[in-house]
């Protein structure tokens, strides 16, 4: 990264383009942060949540998560500043680190431009999540990779281990992307090739390990809470699986990064064949389980892959394309949406209800308002938020148990079944005073006073 930084701000007239074109990068990518008003994207709550855990700033119990590493990362960054935005830059500011590393790479303006102008890039742009760092780290353990095959520079082949090695920390889906990556890039080399690769590589690894292990003296804690969600998911045993397959959100793919993406058919397949084999098989799992947000991790090396096959004209067509796509995608974050008034209304209720506890939710409402709330809330003056689960299911020790297991068409003697129980971590909890968003049922409980977003009620005498 020192050198990437040294090339392109070192002052010559050739440069001074692309250090204009990152500066405006730069600065668009803090000005969307500091104007968005959307916080509560998929998963937000389960980094940030846990990461004012960390930072010792939590009013209400972290939910299991399926990698704690990133929320103890960001936990470090609101010790420093506590502050929503703190976050909000430090996620942003991987994707300038992918803008610079890919203008290194390729010496060409056209790459970074497509990089910037990118509809992934923005639609991404102020997400609190791991995978805008991953899309950096991959970026890096690829071109390292490449790196050491061309000159066989052990520093090389190690920072590549340790790099890929620590998406799978950070992200428990990492777990199949490097997979992907280890398969494409070894396929067709020596055992003793991956062997060596893998000792940097679950040396970064073992960092989630370590922290399952100091925080809950158990290694695998993560792991088992991430392939046991997985496994829910794909025998269609959560509310999520049901979902329908979201076919316009589809369609988006062959646009979100580059509205050319589909020249990656003119790559050379013998010359290029692990990087296509590796974007297959990523492809085709982001598929599966599909959202748009996945698609940042591949973008750069998409882009990495696709700018020489880009003319001039084509670039420009990117670029009105993307604006326009950019635009669409990102209106939503601005304005008084639901978050901003969320958070409007706690300040409002803390001057209202000083120094009191919560519980959050209620019947036919997200078990998670608790955790929600608590995410929103950045001051002092609210004592909890207590789950309201934790406040209803007064006597049961078991919140949630899935089994999996066989079961004989045949005349068999055993079968093998494996529960995965979530065990409430400590006795009922409960209030005067219980808040809710939006509608839902209650009982024991009057209606007390209504703001924008939420309900406080008052427990009945």
């Amino acid at each position: 990264m020192h050198k990437a930084f040294k090339l392109i701000f070192k002052g010559d007239s050739m440069k001074k383009p692309v250090v204009l074109i990152l500066i405006a990068f730069f600065v668009g990518l803090v000005l969307f942060n500091v104007f968005s008003t959307k916080v509560m994207f998929t998963d937000t709550a389960q980094y940030l949540g846990v990461a004012k855990e960390f930072a010792g700033i939590s009013i209400t119990k972290v939910r299991n998560t399926p990698g704690w590493l990133y929320g103890w990362v960001l936990g470090e960054i609101l010790k420093v500043n506590e502050s929503l935005l703190a976050v909000k830059l430090f996620n942003a500011m991987w994707l300038f680190f992918d803008a610079i590393l890919l203008y290194f790479i390729t010496r060409d303006k056209k790459a970074l431009l497509l990089f910037v102008f990118s509809p992934i890039v923005w639609f991404m742009a102020s997400w609190i999540n791991p995978i805008l760092m991953i899309s950096f780290l991959l970026l890096s353990a690829y071109y390292l990779f490449k790196k050491y095959e061309e000159n066989k520079k052990l520093s090389y082949f190690i920072l590549s281990g340790l790099l890929l090695g620590l998406i799978p920390a950070l992200w428990f889906a990492g777990v199949y992307l490097s997979i992907f990556f280890l398969f494409a890039f070894f396929y067709n080399k020596q055992l003793k090739y991956l062997i060596y690769y893998s000792i940097p590589y679950f040396a970064a690894f073992s960092l989630r390990l370590i922290l399952d292990y100091y925080y809950f003296s158990f290694p695998l804690y993560s792991l088992v809470r991430g392939f046991g969600s997985n496994m829910a998911y794909f025998l269609n045993i959560t509310p999520e699986s049901g979902a329908g397959f979201p076919y316009l959100e589809f369609l988006l793919i062959f646009l979100i990064i580059s509205p050319f993406i589909y020249k990656i058919y003119k790559l050379n397949f013998k010359e290029y064949k692990s990087e296509l084999i590796f974007l297959g098989l990523s492809v085709l799992v982001f598929i599966m389980n599909f959202q748009l947000r996945y698609f940042i991790i591949l973008a750069p090396i998409f882009v990495l892959l696709i700018y020489k096959e880009i003319s001039k004209k084509e670039l420009f067509t990117h670029i009105a394309i993307s604006l326009i796509l950019i635009v669409l995608l990102t209106s939503p974050y601005f304005g008084e949406t639901d978050d901003y008034l969320i958070m409007k209304d706690l300040k409002s209720i803390e001057n209202d209800f000083p120094d009191e506890k919560f519980i959050a939710g209620g019947e036919n409402l997200s078990e998670e308002e608790a955790f929600t709330l608590g995410t929103l809330y950045f001051g002092k003056n609210i004592k909890e938020f207590i789950w309201y689960s934790d406040y209803k299911f007064k006597d049961e020790d078991t919140q949630r148990e899935y089994s999996f297991g066989s079961k004989s068409r045949i005349d068999n003697i055993r079968d093998i079944k494996i529960n995965l129980i979530y065990e409430r971590t400590e006795g009922n909890k409960d209030s005067d005073y219980l808040i809710m968003i939006g509608d839902g049922k209650v009982e024991n409980f009057g209606l007390v006073k209504e703001y924008k977003i939420l309900k406080v009620f008052k427990k009945k005498v």
